[in-house]
């Protein structure tokens, strides 16, 4: 029988921060937080269901060994879905009322990146769109000049464009990805990397939480929250940052 999880005890909606996401009301496409009612089920401690905060997506695991692990405390102390870079997504099919086509959108993420720069592959903690690279907008990790660094990936229908974010991605980190109609950016922590000219051409085909969409390049480490938005402001995307940095403990 599986468990559904509520908040962790003391914390709020607002996870003590004074943010709600859902304050961003139409802005905010959708999210999945670990810390949220309800949203988390488990079979022992593995996770058969993640169901978002708005529209009730289900990403979701059938596959025993391919389940995501649930930790209270994994992440700066607080609850988290721990991935193990082998074989372990969460699945919904479809995208829900996210960006397609060349519309704009933007993605954060908290996570923990657990992959060393040993480990060369592409590790994915989020992706939607067609079943093809080229045809999706994904959350990445990957070691340029011996560094780990937080990415996108924008396919524009036959070919992909990658944009970088600035510093060492290892360990706790606040990911913002901006995908607009011709250019998209990845910031890390607050700090916004170049960006790189693309047009988006993203399908409608399905989501992945862990993995690329064609179920593959599987992340290594804890995840803790994925929202989708429209391109925010200035003030909103500030405290959407303060909101994450302060969820991963680190300033």
């Amino acid at each position: 029988m599986g468990l559904s999880l509520g908040l962790r005890p003391g914390l709020g909606a607002g996870q003590a921060s004074g943010f709600n996401p859902l304050s961003l009301g139409e802005a905010l496409h959708d999210l999945w937080d670990v810390e949220r009612p309800g949203t988390v089920s488990l079979s022992s401690s593995t996770v058969t269901e993640w169901r978002s905060v708005k529209q009730g997506l289900a990403a979701a695991q059938a596959v025993g060994a391919s389940r995501p692990i649930w930790f209270a405390d994994g992440l700066n102390g607080r609850p988290c879905l721990m991935f193990d870079g082998a074989d372990d997504e969460l699945v919904f099919g479809g995208v829900g009322t996210f960006p397609v086509g060349g519309a704009p959108c933007e993605i954060w993420m908290l996570v923990r990146q657990d992959a060393g720069v040993a480990d060369t592959s592409s590790r994915y903690a989020f992706a939607y769109g067609g079943a093809s690279y080229w045809t999706s907008r994904g959350v990445r990790r990957n070691v340029v000049g011996g560094i780990n660094r937080a990415s996108v990936l924008v396919g524009d229908g036959v070919n992909n464009a990658f944009a970088f974010g600035p510093g060492d991605h290892g360990g706790p980190g606040v990911i913002r990805v901006e995908i607009g109609s011709g250019q998209a950016f990845a910031s890390l922590n607050g700090g916004r990397g170049a960006g790189v000219a693309v047009a988006p051409a993203t399908g409608a085909v399905v989501t992945r939480i862990g993995a690329a969409t064609p179920g593959n390049l599987f992340f290594q480490g804890a995840i803790a929250v994925v929202a989708v938005t429209a391109p925010l402001d200035q003030d909103q995307a500030g405290r959407v940052t303060a909101w994450l940095k302060q969820r991963r403990g680190v300033d």
